[in-house]
């Protein structure tokens, strides 16, 4: 930890007040001499105490080497922690996806989501979706409510930064390809959903009890 360490350093500046450049102060005394009555002047040297300037100045140590190597260490340890969880996570094949942002491709205008309602989540071997679309070039938009249907044609593959997560949901005639990319080092998600509304792109976060990335629960829950 970075300490701060005072100290004090006292200068005695031994002089006379009200004096310039080290000279005696001087008082007037008037005394009457008793043959004309003319005041006469006789001037006496006062001494003054001695004026004592105490200066306090704080030098700061800073931290050794040893000390930022040891904080940029654990920095590390918990970036690596983090990346650790989200490969656990994709390992699992169970979690919620909650998106923030939502945008209509090609080109469309990007909108923030605020309704927590919305989701994509993978059971394992199902999937199902809860999101939103646009509906055509206005301000409008519909739900897209599917599942949980069975998944097809799962792959996960690491990639630079983090994973790729594809599938396909069918039902029928109708059919959804999914595409998941998650950053191992911050967590950011990016779903890209193609099925017969279009194709929306989504951005936001994984969620299994805990956000992507986040300490495990303890044993207490929380």
């Amino acid at each position: 930890m970075m300490q701060r360490t005072k100290t004090l350093v006292s200068i005695v500046l031994w002089g006379c007040l009200g004096a310039a450049g080290g000279a005696v102060a001087q008082t007037p005394q008037f005394t009457i001499r008793p043959t004309d009555g003319v005041a006469e002047t006789t001037v006496v040297p006062v001494q003054h105490t001695p004026a004592q300037l105490t200066v306090r100045s704080v030098v700061d140590e800073f931290p050794t080497t040893g000390s930022q190597s040891t904080r940029s260490v654990r920095r590390m340890q918990r970036r690596e922690q983090f990346a650790a969880r989200v490969d656990s996570l994709i390992a699992s094949r169970d979690y919620l996806f909650y998106p923030n942002s939502m945008q209509s491709l090609p080109g469309g205008m990007i909108r923030d989501i605020y309704n927590g309602g919305y989701s994509f989540g993978l059971y394992v071997d199902q999937a199902a979706v809860h999101l939103p679309a646009e509906q055509g070039s206005g301000w409008l938009t519909e739900a897209i409510d599917v599942g949980p249907w069975p998944v097809e044609a799962y792959r996960s593959e690491a990639v630079p930064g983090g994973w790729l997560v594809t599938m396909r949901l069918c039902s029928g005639t109708r059919c959804y390809s999914i595409a998941l990319q998650i950053a191992s080092q911050t967590g950011e998600t990016i779903l890209v959903l193609r099925g017969p509304q279009g194709t929306m792109r989504y951005v936001g976060a994984l969620w299994n009890g805990r956000w992507a990335g986040d300490a495990p629960r303890t044993s207490d829950g929380r």
